[in-house]
């Protein structure tokens, strides 16, 4: 839209200077050109947006507000980017609380289960971006998934995009979720997940 802006606003300084050139025979504006000016700016489409708790996820967004963009296309966020766990975010999604979601793409096929008909807009990342992270106690013990049998693995709630990826991760090295780990549900405060894993 920015870069729109100058060509058209030079052909619309043309026109004015060619019109300019005839003898006016009359000095009332015309209606036509009264309303052109007149026509107030729409007002802006108010977006509720959330996002969770990872900042590679939401820098784009982060970045596009900061920047304006949304401001540019009349989309007004104001304080309405949440962030939060994945999980609970959709479910607010599937209540109409908010409009739009950055999530993993595990959401759309949970949420059409629940019979909400979840739409994906737009790719923002082409590799999956979440990572396993263990204390430096366990350094020399954990090497591999395969190694965290017996283990306690913290994710944010059930139904979310580390839940999910835990669970594929866990069976692709031969482990079964429900009997050779322990899953924690943390929620979505990264403070939270910091101290647990320092206890």
């Amino acid at each position: 839209m920015r870069r729109a802006s100058g060509p058209l606003l030079g052909i619309a300084m043309v026109l004015a200077a060619c019109g300019q050139a005839a003898p006016a025979a009359s000095s009332a504006p015309s209606a036509s050109g009264s309303q052109a000016a007149a026509t107030p700016k729409p007002p802006a489409d108010k977006v509720t947006l959330t996002g969770i708790n990872s900042t590679e996820l939401n820098l784009p967004t982060l970045v596009a507000i900061a920047k304006g963009y949304f401001a540019e296309e009349n989309i007004e966020l104001g304080d309405n980017f949440v962030i939060g766990s994945s999980g609970t975010l959709r479910q607010g999604m599937i209540a109409k609380q908010y409009d739009f979601g950055l999530y993993a793409f595990v959401h759309v096929p949970i949420a059409r289960l629940a019979g909400s008909p979840f739409k994906m807009v737009v790719q923002v990342h082409d590799q999956e971006i979440f990572g396993l992270i263990a204390r430096t106690a366990l350094k020399d013990q954990v090497k591999a998934v395969k190694d965290l049998k017996g283990k306690k693995i913290g994710f944010t709630t059930p139904g979310s995009g580390t839940w999910a990826l835990a669970n594929v991760y866990l069976r692709k090295a031969g482990l079964d979720p429900d009997k050779d780990v322990e899953l924690v549900s943390l929620g979505g405060d990264n403070a939270v997940f910091y101290t647990a894993l320092q206890s």
